[in-house]
C-alpha cells in the first residue's frame, strides 16, 4: 500500500473529506494528487496531517512498509518473525529451514549472527 492509499484508507475511516483531512496543511488538489498517487508528500506534511486526525504513525507506517521496504530488508523481517515463532514452538525443522535461508541470504550481520545461534541451538536440540 501506498501512503496516498493509506491516507485515502484512514480518510475514508474517519469519514473526512479531502478538505478537512488536510485543512490548514496543504490544498485540497495536491492532496488529492498525493491520494491518487500523482504526487509526493513532504514528511513534515505527513505528519502534520496523521497527528492532526488522529492517525496512530506506527499503525500507518506498518500498512505501508511492504512498499518501502527494500527487498531484502522485507525477506529479513519475514525471516526474523518466521524464525522467532518456530523457536517459541518448539519447531526445530522449521528453524533448521530458516537458520539454512538466512545463511544463504544477503540479510544483516546481526540477523545472521543471531540465527547463527539459534540455528546451532536447534541442530544440536536434535
Amino acid at each position: 500500500m501506498t501512503i496516498g492509499e493509506a491516507l485515502k484508507e484512514d480518510q475514508d475511516k474517519l469519514g473526512l473529506t479531502e478538505e478537512k483531512m488536510v485543512q490548514g496543511i496543504m490544498s485540497k488538489s495536491a492532496y488529492s494528487r498525493v491520494i491518487h498517487n500523482e504526487r509526493n508528500i513532504s514528511s513534515k506534511a505527513l505528519v502534520k496531517i496523521l497527528f492532526k486526525n488522529g492517525i496512530d504513525i506506527i499503525t500507518f507506517f506498518s500498512k505501508i512498509e511492504d512498499t518501502y521496504l527494500s527487498e531484502s530488508s522485507n525477506l529479513e523481517k519475514k525471516l526474523s518473525c518466521a524464525i522467532g515463532e518456530a523457536v517459541n514452538n518448539h519447531e526445530v525443522d522449521k528453524v533448521k529451514l530458516y537458520y539454512r535461508i538466512i545463511v544463504n541470504s544477503d540479510v544483516s550481520s546481526y540477523l545472521f549472527f543471531q540465527e547463527k545461534i539459534i540455528g546451532k541451538k536447534a541442530i544440536n536440540m536434535s
